[in-house]
């Protein structure tokens, strides 16, 4: 299971956004500035070609992108090469530290989201799950 809450904060302003999303057999979740982070999705839905990673990618302002690939965590972060977690669980964003500790309490990832939402300002508006590739919208909240 993916989730991820749907807050998107723009020049003072929230928006309700979707921040995870299926292609083929992967689910892939993003986080940070929304714009970059669905480049780094595309690039990736394009194959990852080390060749075409976009540009802020590869320095200190890159953007953290999860995705999950046969039942394995990978984390692209700065470099086009993604990193395995071992963990049986994982998170990125401004509410990782809060679902992070859901988790390791026994949570699911959705739980997770709503402990995060709950306690981190940056996190709200809803949550979006992916279950067995099939994405379900979830309390879209106003």
């Amino acid at each position: 299971m993916l989730a991820a809450d749907k807050l998107a904060q723009m020049c003072g302003s929230k928006g309700i956004v979707t921040k995870i999303f299926k292609h083929k057999a992967d689910m892939i979740g993003i986080c940070g500035t929304l714009s970059r982070a669905l480049e780094c999705v595309e690039w990736i839905k394009a194959g990852a070609h080390s060749k075409d990673i976009p540009e802020f990618q590869k320095g200190e302002d890159y953007e953290s992108i999860m995705v999950i690939r046969d039942r394995k965590i990978f984390i692209y972060e700065r470099g086009p090469l993604p990193f395995l977690i071992e963990n049986e669980f994982y998170a990125i964003g401004s509410g990782s530290p809060y679902a992070l500790a859901a988790m390791w309490c026994g949570r699911n990832a959705e739980a997770a989201v709503e402990c995060a939402s709950a306690l981190n300002t940056g996190c709200g508006m809803g949550i979006d799950i992916l279950r067995d590739l099939e994405a379900t919208r979830q309390r879209a909240e106003t």
